[in-house]
């Protein structure tokens, strides 16, 4: 919308002096962990007894810098237990069928990270230029990519699930890594960036208070302010964000400045 939105003021899109509008697009670096199988626990079922799921806050480049990327992840997984219609595109019919893709398999054990990815420039969404939507809009193109970063703190992901897991005591750990082919900037479905927030009308679209640094009844308030992706989920921080946005807004409205 703000990109389509343009006139002899802003011919790049509306509040887009700065040049940064549709820049610096995030999401967060996923599709690393690792699994390993459980012994002891094969009388046990998901009903009633099910674990809770663990969550580890980041441990990576708190105080001593790895020399391989920047920044950090959080590790988050679950138990379950695998083999439930596990054969169910076997052929068969009747009761030992039935008994066959009920029989449970073993329990496994994942865990999966989930990091920051660096804001660069050249990570970007944009107007394309020939295609257009059933309304004769231009649509969407996304120009996405993981730097070697966000590479390299992934296959960290996969080391340090791995090694918690053996040393949990789990059995036939396999390490995790899909390729950025299977899983691109996008999936981990925490899209941020393009409308970045900041102090410096040169640099940054948006205020403090989440207000276009051009237009000052404009406000954007979803994922698109944030400088940064940090490594935690964002949704509360979208909703504290817009919280403080309207207040401010509100405010200034009382003011008879906007």
């Amino acid at each position: 919308m703000l990109l389509n939105s343009t006139s002899a003021a802003f011919p790049t899109g509306i509040g887009n002096s700065s040049g940064v509008l549709g820049h610096y697009q995030m999401d967060h670096v996923f599709g690393a962990g690792a699994v390993g199988r459980v012994e002891g626990f094969e009388d046990d079922y998901y009903l009633g007894r099910r674990p809770t799921a663990p969550y580890i806050p980041r441990f990576r480049n708190l105080v001593d810098q790895l020399p391989k990327f920047l920044r950090g992840y959080s590790l988050a997984g679950g138990a379950e237990r695998e083999g439930y219609g596990a054969e169910a595109d076997t052929p068969g019919f009747g009761k030992q069928y039935k008994a066959l893709i009920r029989k449970p398999g073993p329990w496994i054990f994942k865990l999966h990270g989930q990091g920051e990815m660096l804001p660069r420039y050249d990570n970007m969404v944009s107007l394309h230029p020939t295609k257009k939507d059933k309304w004769g809009m231009p649509q969407l193109h996304i120009d996405c990519t993981f730097s070697d970063n966000e590479l390299s703190m992934r296959e960290d992901i996969a080391d340090s699930a791995a090694q918690i897991l053996e040393a949990l005591g789990a059995k036939d750990v396999v390490r995790r890594v899909s390729s950025p082919e299977q899983y691109p900037p996008g999936l981990a479905i925490h899209e941020m960036g393009t409308a970045r927030m900041g102090s410096d009308p040169k640099t940054s679209m948006l205020n403090g208070f989440n207000q276009s640094h051009d237009v000052p009844n404009l406000f954007v308030t979803d994922g698109a302010c944030m400088a940064s992706s940090a490594w935690k989920n964002p949704s509360l921080t979208f909703m504290a964000l817009t919280a403080r946005a309207c207040d401010y807004a509100a405010g200034q409205i009382k003011l008879g400045k906007l």
